[in-house]
């Protein structure tokens, strides 16, 4: 039986074919469920990404394809092709619609979703090849007509702008002295967060105007997140620390030591009042982003985790690691926030 699944999550048709043949279902303690789904992945995914209605996963790998995938069977709905190198990012459109990926030869293809089972195309909306180098992130504008993107290598160091169905570059960024490899935009879709080394910079996507400098992180940023509710940021890096703070204040409200190695993934809840941190020491982390209290704690195998997303309620967390295996976890909060 599958426990307390939100109503409005999709129905789970099958579920993970473990490499024995043997078919699981697991259920593992401190208020989490935990359901890996059916599903075939090429030996090597660099990327995942959840679809914003949660119902897709799409993959990109050494084999060059990018694959887009139910998240309740795990078939395969459509394979994207064009790259010519391995896919290092995915990020899909606010409204789904759309797929961004980025490729080890610096190129970055703009793809419309497809419809049509199974198949393979080579259709693409835009290109963007500008950068001379890997790029370490990427991210939709709110309102779905810009993607900023970074890079990694050379003494590239800027952040670039551009619309998402042209390639057109609309601004670029230099504020930085070092390779920037994590970027937030803002809720409101008026400012854009960027990670480098021991900083985070916040400045005006209309204008690349810096509104202000967070310098409270030792070594890189790994990854920087807004608050749903627009009033805080939290930011993670080498140093193993998440960072809760808010503009104007180069201090923090918050700093969460619960990692004992870097932490490379951080989500707000939906409310804004949990956040979920993901360490290199193969630990998934919930806790309170007002108190620091743990809500949950879980040790997960060397399989990294590639992607997390908050349902809706936010009472559930999905995760998906690099073999294609979701989980689905319960969020309690049982403890009573310090005064």
């Amino acid at each position: 039986m599958i426990p307390n699944l939100p109503s409005n999550f999709p129905p789970l048709k099958s579920l993970y074919q473990a490499p024995k043949g043997s078919t699981t279902i697991s259920e593992p303690s401190q208020q989490a469920s935990n359901l890996p789904v059916a599903q075939a992945q090429p030996p090597t995914v660099h990327a995942l990404a959840w679809s914003p209605n949660r119902r897709s996963i799409a993959s990109g790998g050494h084999d060059r394809l990018v694959r887009v995938w139910k998240s309740t069977t795990g078939l395969t709905s459509c394979l994207y092709c064009g790259h010519t190198s391995s896919v290092t990012r995915v990020v899909w459109s606010p409204d789904g619609q759309y797929i961004a990926s980025a490729s080890l030869n610096e190129a970055v293809h703009v793809w419309q979703t497809m419809p049509v089972e199974g198949k393979t195309t080579e259709q693409k909306v835009s290109s963007y090849d500008g950068y001379v180098g890997v790029i370490s992130s990427m991210i939709w504008s709110p309102n779905g007509a810009c993607i900023a993107s970074s890079c990694t290598g050379g003494t590239e160091t800027s952040v670039r702008v551009w619309e998402a169905m042209t390639g057109r570059v609309l601004l670029t960024y230099s504020g930085h002295a070092y390779w920037v490899r994590a970027l937030a935009w803002s809720p409101n879709g008026k400012l854009l967060a960027s990670g480098a080394l021991k900083e985070v910079q916040v400045w005006e996507a209309s204008s690349g105007h810096k509104v202000f400098t967070f310098h409270r992180h030792e070594g890189w940023v790994k990854a920087v997140a807004w608050s749903p509710d627009g009033t805080r940021l939290a930011s993670t890096g080498e140093d193993k620390l998440v960072q809760v703070w808010k503009l104007g204040r180069d201090h923090s409200l918050l700093t969460y030591r619960g990692h004992t190695d870097w932490v490379g993934i951080v989500e707000w809840s939906p409310d804004s009042k949990h956040i979920a941190s993901i360490s290199k020491d193969h630990v998934l982390k919930i806790w309170n982003a007002t108190t620091g209290n743990d809500i949950l704690t879980f040790r997960y195998n060397d399989n990294a985790m590639h992607a997390i997303a908050w349902l809706p309620d936010g009472k559930h967390l999905v995760s998906v690691n690099d073999r294609g295996v979701v989980q689905i976890w319960q969020v309690q909060d049982t403890r009573v926030p310090l005064n």
